[in-house]
């Protein structure tokens, strides 16, 4: 999704932004942007090197834990 944001069709319909919710949508787990915006809580990455990648995933997952209490690895063990 990081790269979609840089290609010249989203970058064309102005779409700059990703949202991960929970499966209900019940929570956003996290928020990813190109351009900052200043009205809620997000970080501005660049399309991924493998350790940006990895930082976000550890990112994801420990918001996860947060909300849920639980490992993403323990719930999907479930």
């Amino acid at each position: 999704m990081w790269n979609r944001l840089y290609e010249p069709e989203y970058q064309e319909r102005g779409i700059n932004q990703i949202f991960i919710f929970t499966a209900q949508f019940g929570e956003l787990i996290i928020r990813l942007e190109v351009n900052p915006f200043e009205d809620e809580l997000a970080k501005k990455l660049v399309a991924p090197e493998p350790q940006a990648f990895q930082n976000w995933q550890k990112k994801v997952e420990e918001q996860f834990k947060k909300l849920y209490g639980i490992s993403i690895k323990q719930w999907q063990k479930r």
